[in-house]
């Protein structure tokens, strides 16, 4: 065989082997940018599934934050039960006056008492975030961590609460941080309230009702008592400017006299 001949089989050789290496190129080149795609696809996806969660964690907090707030009222400040009660069918009523002595919680204590509320009912409420498993999404969830501030006209609820989101290997960090605020006077009840312990203290035989009429009245607040028992009486504080989910807001207490 002539050189020349060789030279030819030589080259047809060598563009076969480029042309398949050319191929496997092609097709490994292929693959890495579905794979690439498909991990952007899943990345977007996380993504609304992370937008989806907050907004369905501050959903959460904003509701029941406004149940725990109208419920505590109603039991005096206190989620779980304090030392002296009275249990009625669906709540208890705490007691600020009892044999002689003032025992109304200070601020600090209903503080505490809301942030264990909203700790524990948040858990009930995203309910393990059951809202997303048919869609083989897996939440990683850390303690909630909650901090009540009471102000004049408000109280502001702020929670950590650690969560990462897992699907498909895939591993994204919610944010931790929520806020709700709830706008009520609660200090301003408050006050009264502390204002009849005082003078049940002083004279539990001589409660100048008419005193507190009037005090109620320069606050914009209603004030009512009902007699428990021979030696019981709860009172009723009302705030009709603060109205949560179409109600007033309530302060009740008992005192035994």
């Amino acid at each position: 065989m002539s050189k020349r001949g060789q030279i030819t089989i030589y080259l047809l050789i060598a563009i076969v082997i480029i042309a398949i290496l050319g191929f496997f190129i092609y097709i490994n080149n292929l693959g890495l940018f579905e794979k690439s795609q498909t991990n952007i696809e899943e990345e977007v996806e996380l993504s609304e599934y992370k937008s989806s969660a907050e907004d369905y964690i501050n959903s959460c907090l904003k509701y029941i934050s406004k149940d725990i707030i109208l419920y505590i009222g109603i039991q005096g400040g206190y989620y779980n039960h304090p030392q002296y009660y009275l249990q009625d069918r669906y709540f208890f009523y705490s007691y600020y006056f009892f044999d002689g002595k003032n025992i109304m919680p200070e601020i600090n204590i209903i503080e505490d008492e809301i942030s264990k509320a909203i700790s524990r009912e948040l858990v009930y409420c995203v309910n393990d975030f059951q809202i997303f498993k048919t869609k083989n999404v897996k939440f990683e969830q850390g303690p909630i961590k909650s901090i009540t501030e009471i102000k004049d006209k408000e109280i502001r609820i702020n929670i950590k609460y650690p969560i990462t989101i897992n699907k498909d290997k895939q591993k994204l960090k919610l944010s931790e941080d929520y806020e709700t605020k709830v706008y009520l006077r609660f200090n301003t009840a408050y006050d009264v309230a502390k204002y009849i312990i005082k003078d049940l203290v002083v004279d539990k035989n001589n409660l100048c009702l008419s005193c507190i009429l009037d005090i109620a009245k320069e606050k914009d607040l209603d004030f009512n008592f009902v007699s428990y028992s021979d030696n019981e009486i709860l009172f009723i504080i009302v705030d009709n400017r603060s109205i949560i989910k179409e109600d007033p807001y309530r302060l009740m207490f008992v005192a035994r006299i």
